[in-house]
């Protein structure tokens, strides 16, 4: 899950980017609206990472996961 909220986090940032150094216009609405949404993905994605109950997975010396 925390890949995933890397992801939201890149996200955010290239909307932000591109959403608050530009003309107003259409495309810089839905951007600032994609920059609001991504955030909120990402910070859920963080918190539900934090409160996950599954315990990490492990791997023996091959690289194999041990259930």
């Amino acid at each position: 899950m925390f890949p995933w909220a890397l992801f939201f986090l890149v996200m955010t940032l290239l909307t932000a980017l591109f959403s608050y150094k530009g003309t107003p216009s259409t495309a810089t609405y839905i951007t600032k609206i994609l920059f609001f949404l991504f955030l909120l993905i990402f910070l859920v994605l963080i918190v539900m990472s934090a409160f996950d109950s599954a315990p990490p997975l492990s791997l023996d010396p091959n690289g194999k996961m041990i259930p």
